[in-house]
């Protein structure tokens, strides 16, 4: 068995970010259509959106090790 394994790409990194930025928005918007007893979609998307927002503009994403410094400390926020 092979492994490919490729190296950190950052803009890789933001695009894949970018795209979890608009699916959050969206998720957030089909909570917030679907109303009550979809709190919990939203809030988990607005935490998505958050993350992702603060993570596609940073300078970490061209660190593998940097982004998950990163990401440790906003999983570490309320």
């Amino acid at each position: 068995m092979t492994s490919d394994v490729k190296p950190w790409d950052g803009e890789l990194v933001r695009k894949w970010l970018e795209r979890r930025f608009s699916a959050s928005m969206a998720d957030q918007d089909r909570a917030d259509r679907h109303g009550c007893g979809y709190e919990g979609d939203y809030d988990r998307a607005a935490a998505e959106e958050w993350v992702c927002r603060v993570a596609k503009s940073s300078e970490a994403t061209n660190s593998q090790l940097r982004f998950g410094e990163l990401l440790r400390n906003l999983l570490g926020k309320e």
